[in-house]
């Protein structure tokens, strides 16, 4: 003050070197281009409160919207984790079951196509409009059969095999690889000849595969790398759950 006297004595009266002091204004200046003011808190509050109940009331779909939010990225795995701590089941891809994102069912969480590496919405979208229009895919014959005319390419099937969405079907992911391009040969042909007009006996289509051999399973070890090469995640087993 002009008196002299201190009315607010600073950093080296208090025993703070010049240079410590101008270190830690510095730091406060810069954070203060990003300060939470009262309104940016409330915000935030109002958010926190609003997803701990729905974390609390509603815990599988709440975590099924927040996988959704990060597939494709590292995010998603640690939410998978989340679920697991939580006591709630994340279950594989299914082409009979699974939607586009992840799903809340009463078993758990169901595993969405979209997270399958080498797969387009469109076709997706195709997939599941095919089984609610025409019931759900009976065997691997009958679903390379019915999405075959909707461009899903042998790579995408590669991939639904060995992410495990086509388990339900009723055969062994080895089984469904080593008879892919033979039953999608068998396929195309029929689609031509439908498209020829070269139809059997009252417009109905020759016979040919409708079943495929069956062969013994991969081991764990090579399905979970299958898993991890099309999703990013280990499904069936993780390698380190044996210790």
């Amino acid at each position: 003050s002009p008196d002299g006297k201190v009315l607010c004595p600073g950093a080296i009266r208090n025993g703070v070197d010049e240079e410590t002091a101008t270190a830690i204004f510095d730091e406060m200046e810069s954070f203060a281009s990003y300060a939470f003011n009262k309104s940016h808190a409330a915000a935030y509050a109002l958010m926190a409160y609003r997803t701990a109940y729905l974390r609390c009331h509603y815990p599988k779909e709440f975590m099924a919207a927040n996988i959704s939010s990060v597939m494709g990225y590292d995010k998603a795995v640690e939410y998978i984790s989340v679920c697991r701590n939580m006591g709630i089941s994340v279950l594989p891809p299914d082409v009979n079951q699974s939607r586009l994102s992840f799903t809340p069912t009463e078993e758990g969480i169901r595993f969405g196509l979209m997270a399958i590496k080498n797969l387009g919405q469109g076709v997706l979208s195709d997939i599941i409009q095919e089984r609610e229009v025409n019931g759900p895919y009976k065997n691997f014959v009958d679903f390379c059969t019915r999405s075959r005319s909707r461009e899903l390419s042998r790579r995408a099937l590669e991939s639904l095999i060995k992410s495990g969405a086509l388990d339900s079907l009723g055969s062994t992911r080895r089984s469904m690889l080593n008879a892919l391009d033979e039953v999608l040969a068998q396929v195309d042909a029929r689609q031509r000849k439908a498209l020829e007009g070269q139809l059997g006996l009252f417009g109905q289509e020759e016979s040919g595969l409708d079943t495929i051999p069956h062969l013994e399973e991969y081991p764990v070890s090579e399905l979970s790398a299958m898993e991890k090469e099309t999703t990013g995640l280990y499904l069936t087993a993780h390698p380190l759950d044996g210790y």
